[in-house]
């Protein structure tokens, strides 16, 4: 996924590595950092991606962090976790 932080910004979210418990998705990304479409910084995160008893998505925090990203992060950049959680799960029901 891909997300904007400014004019001639952007942060693409590649997920590494997925893992899953009962409740939640944890999600290791590759983050790289464009400044004028150049590469920039690269480094990891990792969210956790949790849910309520009927699959809804409830909350999405970065690993170590209370934040609620669905809550705190840009209206843009909220939208792309949340599909991102919803498209994780549904492909966690097919398997």
């Amino acid at each position: 996924m891909v997300i904007s932080c400014g004019s001639g910004c952007a942060m693409s979210y590649s997920p590494e590595n997925i893992s899953s418990n009962d409740a939640t998705i944890k999600v290791k990304f590759r983050v790289e950092m464009f400044i004028d479409e150049s590469v920039s910084d690269t480094y990891d995160e990792t969210y956790i991606f949790s849910y309520d008893a009927s699959n809804n998505l409830e909350k999405v925090q970065q690993e170590g962090k209370s934040e609620n990203v669905l809550e705190n992060l840009m209206p843009a950049a909220q939208d792309s976790f949340r599909k991102f959680g919803e498209n994780l799960i549904v492909n966690k029901n097919k398997t």
